[in-house]
């Protein structure tokens, strides 16, 4: 069972030791304590969910605003998504709607590394669609899609 939980930074320190790869390797050169600060500069003012299950963190999600009606989707995922696959696609899609509908977002956003076809079915599945290739856009210069979810 999978539910959403409102986001603490604890929840950051308890997934960190348990990333899945497929994270890791979207953001190469991974700092926990660089990406905590990232995370604390904008946690108060922005739509961030943890995933729970009763043996721990799953995923964490959320959303960075980039003006009124527009934001960029990411998450960190844990194993545990492997153990609760349907839960977890269930509890995303609940989370993503209440997301968009409650700050108002029209457009949500989403890099995915190529090649990562987990990631890319996983958009795909809750509605968003491939806008294109990014080159060299990851923090290695790796190539991502720009996925978005539109609604106007």
């Amino acid at each position: 069972m999978i539910y959403l939980a409102p986001f603490e930074m604890q929840h950051f320190d308890d997934i960190v030791p348990n990333l899945r790869e497929n994270d890791i390797q979207t953001i190469q050169g991974f700092d926990p304590v660089e990406y905590r600060g990232w995370l604390e500069s904008f946690v108060a003012d922005a739509p961030i969910a943890t995933f729970m299950t009763d043996n721990g963190v799953a995923a964490i999600g959320g959303a960075c605003r980039q003006w009124d009606g527009v934001a960029d989707w990411w998450m960190l995922t844990s194993h545990l998504v492997e153990k609760y696959p349907i839960a977890f696609y269930k509890a995303a899609k609940d989370g993503l709607s209440f997301m968009v509908e409650a700050f108002e977002i029209h457009r949500l956003q989403a890099a995915v590394r190529q090649g990562n076809m987990q990631a890319i079915k996983w958009a795909e599945s809750h509605g968003f669609e491939n806008e294109g290739l990014m080159i060299g856009y990851g923090p290695d210069k790796s190539n991502h899609y720009r996925y978005a979810r539109v609604r106007i």
